[in-house]
């Protein structure tokens, strides 16, 4: 819940991007409030903002089928995204509640920074909120427990939390989450990321592989990455700084690290410690060599920790999160809630894909068409500057006696 939460919190600019599918019914009826969470409005703002982002996620892992017939379980897609929707919003509800009750409260800072965010969001974002029934008090409730959300991860999880974890299972954590290694890159790539000549490849691997035989007849690894860093530099920058051996190994995210090629993960999965060898894709060649956990700085553990937290930590908050849900009574407005359903966001967003497309297209055409003008023009000038050219030189030619005409005045001329 806390990374699904907080991936909302991050992509709402882009989530929401599916207009003209308010709250309204055919009627034309208007629903401010979802329902109650003991006693107390709940906004369909909430609601709206939390079944939007769901949908965006399902169309983002390439989801392209009807929603009102495709299974996810037990149930359509279609109410996947409802049922989530509802979810997320009754969560948001119990965190804010949480927030208050442990008398928790922001600085000033950070209240100014909270309404300054919301109050961007929804400049940027006006024309669309007005139309969906948003309100400006919707934006800022939804960033101010977006961050107390935030706040209550890390006042629970975070380095002097309440249920912060022992330095040990934080070192335990990291080996279960991460790989140690060494990795010196070769580019397979030109600086227009086309592939290198037949030339240039061939010294790519003739140095990659000289390397890889120096590291294996004795010389660290490490020592081959700072010989290579000393011979890029350019002519005036200083030398880097040399650290220790253990403060070049890698932490590499066992669940497919978004900073390296899949071939790393592979390899990793299976090789040996302290062992180098050349790796490489279409793109990149390695000498990568695994290192031993003990060897890997306990620094570099815990702030590789520390990135993962929302990871390691989001089922345990889920459970806290739930146990609030629990506290709460929520009665929610079933005809407000039919008001706004994924079948209207699909085709809302169908709608929207039609209109930018036409817009496109439309765009395409001007742009032709302008073009069109343009040419017309520069060659109805070309083609009067060449007649009037053509004008003058025939006045020229014609004021200038002919070959036989000058013939016949001289023949005359004789004969007088």
């Amino acid at each position: 819940m806390f990374k699904r939460i907080s991936s909302i919190i991050l992509t709402v600019m882009m989530c929401i991007m599916v207009a003209g599918c308010g709250s309204k019914k055919d009627n034309g009826t208007v629903y401010e409030s979802y329902g109650t969470a003991n006693g107390t409005s709940i906004s369909m703002g909430l609601y709206k903002l939390n079944m939007m982002y769901i949908h965006q996620q399902i169309l983002s892992s390439g989801f392209t089928g009807d929603i009102s017939k495709e299974k996810r379980g037990d149930e359509t897609v279609a109410q996947y995204i409802e049922r989530l929707a509802d979810q997320n919003t009754k969560e948001m509800i119990a965190i804010n509640n949480k927030f208050d009750a442990e008398k928790m409260s922001f600085t000033a800072e950070q209240e100014e920074n909270i309404k300054a965010v919301a109050k961007e969001m929804y400049s940027v974002n006006e024309i669309l909120f007005k139309d969906l029934n948003i309100t400006e008090e919707d934006t800022l409730l939804y960033q101010t427990i977006s961050e107390k959300l935030r706040q209550l991860f890390i006042s629970l999880y975070a380095e002097g939390g309440k249920l912060e974890d022992s330095k040990e299972e934080k070192i335990k954590t990291f080996e279960d989450y991460f790989y140690g290694a060494y990795l010196i890159p070769y580019l397979l790539l030109d600086e227009e990321y086309k592939p290198l000549s037949e030339e240039k490849l061939k010294e790519v691997k003739e140095k990659s592989e000289a390397d890889l035989e120096e590291i294996e007849d004795g010389k660290h690894i490490t020592d081959v990455m700072y010989d290579i860093l000393i011979s890029e530099l350019k002519e005036g920058e200083e030398k880097p700084k040399r650290y220790e051996n253990n403060e070049y190994i890698m932490p590499i995210y066992k669940d497919g690290d978004p900073y390296f090629p899949p071939i790393v993960n592979d390899y990793l999965k299976e090789a040996e410690v302290n062992v180098p060898k050349i790796i490489e894709d279409e793109e990149i060649r390695y000498i990568v060599m695994k290192a031993n956990y003990k060897d890997i700085p306990e620094k570099t553990k815990l702030i590789s920790y520390n990135n993962i937290l929302s990871i390691v930590k989001e089922s345990d908050f889920q459970k806290i999160v739930d146990e609030e849900v629990k506290k709460i009574t929520f009665k929610i407005d079933e005809k407000a809630k039919a008001s706004f359903t994924a079948m209207n966001l699909q085709n809302a967003v169908k709608k929207i894909q039609e209109k930018m497309q036409a817009e496109y297209e439309q765009m395409i055409k001007d742009m032709i068409e302008q073009q069109n003008k343009e040419n017309a023009g520069s060659s109805s000038v070309a083609s009067s500057q060449s007649s009037e050219s053509g004008s003058s030189s025939s006045e020229t030619v014609s004021s200038q006696p002919s070959v036989n005409e000058s013939l016949s005045k001289t023949e005359s001329s004789k004969a007088e």
